[in-house]
């Protein structure tokens, strides 16, 4: 079910517990940028996924995100020119009100640092079941 106000998941990783952070967002993923992510974040999504804690160096710059298809710059926002990147709330500040804003890379140009990968480390156990 949705977390927080939006759907979060990690993808392009080895397995789910790994990842570009990604946002489901008008009917796809969108991934999200990695200047709205912290270690916070990182933190609550692997809990959320059950994959243990974040490693600390897990906030890493991702710039293109060619893994599944879904990269930066592929029309998500067509029409929207870069003062339209669309920012969604999600549980990810890890006190309340809970909620963070996250932006999502619509455009290359929606992320200036690149995009959020996040590893767990529970990555690789038993727990990350392939399907």
């Amino acid at each position: 079910g949705p977390w927080g106000e939006a759907t979060l998941r990690l993808a392009s990783g080895d397995d789910r517990c790994e990842g570009t952070v990604q946002a489901w967002c008008r009917g796809r993923w969108v991934p999200v940028c990695q200047a709205s992510w912290s270690l916070t974040a990182s933190q609550q999504l692997c809990h959320h996924l059950r994959c243990g804690d974040a490693e600390g160096e897990a906030v890493t710059l991702s710039v293109d995100d060619n893994g599944d298809g879904v990269g930066v710059g592929d029309g998500v926002g067509d029409g929207n020119g870069t003062k339209g990147c669309p920012t969604i709330m999600a549980n990810c500040s890890g006190r309340p009100p809970w909620l963070c804003r996250l932006r999502l890379a619509t455009e290359r140009s929606c992320c200036t640092t690149g995009l959020a990968r996040v590893t767990c480390t529970g990555k690789g156990t038993a727990g990350a079941t392939r399907h």
